[in-house]
């Protein structure tokens, strides 16, 4: 992909039950078999190195320079409505937190919307810290609604 140098997608998984092979609205994309035993995927995010990543993602902290690729990015990030609250989010921004780690990664981003408070709350706990906030006209322009940008400092993250 241009521009990126490296990206992972990091999922979470269950054992396919019995009860769960009759929902209909089961993805199929979302199953698979792992050392003969069905799972199904209910949580996931992706961690994006990129060559460059612009202003918007990464915010302005001083000394970094828009050439380093010691910076990423998470994205994507979900848990099945079902399972939230019980741990699985933190779980994966854990995990990606130690692929960043072997990656070389200084600074990890993230954006979260200004009213999704659970999310604010996982991304807290953490460690990550308040950036910036998206202008609200600029929110309106793009149809969304407005969020928040934090930062991680990998160099002081104890793991």
């Amino acid at each position: 992909m241009i521009n990126f140098r490296r990206v992972s997608c990091i999922n979470g998984t269950v054992p396919l039950l019995p009860s769960l092979m009759s929902a209909e609205e089961l993805c199929s994309t979302c199953k698979f078999i792992e050392d003969g035993e069905e799972r199904i995927v209910v949580g996931s995010l992706d961690l994006n190195q990129c060559l460059w990543l612009p202003d918007e993602l990464t915010g302005k902290r001083p000394g970094v320079t828009e050439s380093s690729h010691t910076r990423a990015y998470l994205s994507n990030v979900c848990v099945a409505k079902e399972l939230q609250r019980c741990g699985l989010g933190y779980a994966l921004v854990d995990k990606s937190k130690k692929l960043a780690r072997q990656w070389g990664i200084t600074d990890l981003y993230v954006h979260v919307a200004i009213n999704n408070e659970a999310a604010q709350k996982l991304y807290i706990k953490s460690g990550f810290v308040y950036e910036s906030e998206e202008p609200a006209q600029q929110a309106r322009h793009l149809g969304r609604p407005r969020r928040l940008l934090l930062w991680l400092d990998m160099k002081n993250e104890t793991l």
